[in-house]
C-alpha cells in the first residue's frame, strides 16, 4: 500500500510488505461515511431487548483499532525511515524551488489582471454596444422605411382610384397612381424590413386590389383601341402604367390590337372585292390603322422603360420588341399581315373567273393606284417611291396581271 501526502512533494511509504491491513478494510473504504458505521458499531455491541445502552464497549474497540494502528505506523516509519528522510529533504527542496518561482507567477498573474481590465473587458464592453448600436440602426432604418411607405400610401390615397378619375386626362391618373403602386412594391421586395411591420403586411392585401383594378382599366383600353379614339398621351399614359404593374399585360394587349387590326382590314377588303367602288374607302380606313400603329411605335420609342437590371432596352419598343420577338415596325408587320390574308384570297377569285374577277381585272391599275396611295399614306410619304410595304402589297395583287 502506498501513503501520498501531496503538499509541494510526495510521500512513498511502503507499507504492504510487513503490515497487514485486512481488519481495517472498513475504514480504508472509499464509501467510508463515520456516522453510519458508529451508528453499527453502537448497535452491534448492545442488546435491543434492553433499555441501556452501552458506549464503553464501542469506545474500547475504537481505542483498540487506534492503538493497533498507531503501532503499524510506527513500525513502518521505523521500517521506511531513510526513504522518508529523503522525502522530506526533496520537499525542502520542492518549497525552495516554488518559492522562487512565486514573485514570477504573482508577476504574471498581474499582467494577466492588466491585460483583464484594459483589454478583455473594454472588448466585452465594446462588443455589448455594437450590437445595440446594430439595433439602434436596424430600428432607425426600420422607421425611415416606413416613414417612405407612409409617404407612398399617402400619394396614393389622395389620387381618386374610380373609374372615372382614373381615364380622365387622358388615363394621367391612372399612369401616376400605377408608378406609386411600382415603388410601393420595388420598397417591399427591396428589403426584409418592410414585411415586418404589421401596417405594411395589412396594405399588401389592399395594393394588390389596387393594381389588379388598374390592370383592368389599362387592358380594356388597348382591347378597344380605334383609330378614332387613338390619342397619343392616352396610349402612353396607359402603356406607362401596365410598365409599371403589369408589363405581361401590356405586351399581351398590343400583340392583340396588332392582331385585331390585321384581321378586321384583310376581312374588310376581301369582302369588298366585289364592290371596286369601294375598295377606295376601305383602303383609306386600312390606312388609319397602319398610322395609328406607326404613330403608338414612335410614341413607344420616345420613352423609356422602366429602370430595371433585368432588362438592357435603352426604351419602351425597344423591350417590348424584343419581348414579342417582332423582327420589323409595327407598319411593316402590319402590310405584311394583309398582303399575306388577301393575296390567296384574291388568287381564288380570279381563278374561278366571272364578272367579280373581270371587273377586279378591269379595275387593276385604279386597285393599285389605290394600294400605293393607301400604304404611302399611312408611311407618311408623298412621293411615289418604292418601299418594302408597298413592293408587298402590290405583289399582294399581282393575280390581277
Amino acid at each position: 500500500m502506498i501513503f501520498e501526502l501531496s503538499l509541494r512533494g510526495t510521500f512513498i511509504v511502503d507499507m504492504t510488505a510487513t503490515q497487514d491491513l485486512s481488519d481495517y478494510e472498513t475504514y480504508t473504504d472509499e464509501s467510508f461515511v463515520p456516522v453510519e458505521f458508529a451508528n453499527g458499531l453502537v448497535v452491534s455491541t448492545n442488546d435491543p431487548e434492553t433499555t441501556n445502552i452501552d458506549i464503553l464497549t464501542s469506545l474500547k474497540r475504537l481505542k483498540f483499532d487506534l492503538r493497533d494502528l498507531n503501532k503499524k505506523i510506527k513500525k513502518s516509519i521505523d521500517v521506511n525511515y531513510e526513504s522518508l528522510i529523503d522525502e522530506f529533504e526533496n520537499l525542502e527542496k520542492l518549497s525552495s524551488t516554488v518559492n522562487e518561482i512565486n514573485p514570477a507567477l504573482s508577476h504574471l498573474n498581474s499582467s494577466y489582471m492588466r491585460l483583464q481590465k484594459e483589454i478583455v473587458d473594454p472588448y466585452s464592453e465594446c462588443v455589448k454596444l455594437h450590437l445595440a448600436l446594430k439595433k439602434i440602426h436596424q430600428t432607425s432604418t426600420l422607421i425611415r422605411s416606413s416613414l417612405y411607405f407612409i409617404a407612398l400610401i399617402t400619394k396614393i390615397e389622395m389620387i381618386d382610384s374610380s373609374d372615372h378619375s382614373l381615364r380622365a386626362d387622358n388615363y394621367g391618373n391612372l399612369e401616376l397612381i400605377s408608378e406609386h403602386l411600382f415603388k410601393l412594391k420595388q420598397y417591399i421586395s427591396g428589403t426584409p424590413y418592410p414585411r415586418t411591420l404589421k401596417i405594411v403586411r395589412d396594405y399588401e392585401l389592399f395594393q394588390s386590389s389596387l393594381v389588379s383594378h388598374c390592370v383592368n382599366i389599362g387592358s380594356a383600353y388597348l382591347k378597344g383601341l380605334t383609330p378614332r379614339e387613338y390619342n397619343d398621351q392616352g396610349v402612353l399614359n396607359v402603356a406607362k402604367s401596365l410598365m409599371y404593374i403589369s408589363p405581361s399585360t401590356l405586351y399581351n394587349r398590343l400583340q392583340e390590337v396588332m392582331t385585331k387590326l390585321s384581321s378586321r382590314s384583310i376581312n374588310l377588303i376581301s369582302r369588298n372585292f366585289n364592290n371596286v367602288n369601294a375598295l377606295e374607302n376601305v383602303f383609306r380606313q386600312v390606312s388609319m390603322d397602319a398610322k395609328m400603329l406607326t404613330s403608338m411605335q414612335n410614341v413607344l420609342e420616345s420613352n423609356k422603360w422602366i429602370e430595371d437590371d433585368e432588362s438592357s432596352a435603352s426604351n419602351m419598343w425597344n423591350q417590348i420588341q424584343k419581348f414579342l420577338d417582332l423582327n420589323a415596325p409595327l407598319c411593316t408587320i402590319f402590310w405584311r399581315d394583309i398582303a399575306t390574308g388577301i393575296e390567296p384570297r384574291l388568287k381564288t377569285i380570279i381563278q374561278k373567273g366571272g364578272p367579280i374577277a373581270r371587273n377586279l381585272k378591269d379595275s387593276k391599275e385604279s386597285i393599285k393606284q389605290t394600294v400605293k396611295n393607301s400604304v404611302s399614306d399611312s408611311l407618311g410619304k408623298t412621293d411615289d417611291g418604292d418601299s418594302m410595304e408597298l413592293t408587298i402589297m402590290l405583289n399582294s395583287v399581282r393575280s390581277l396581271d
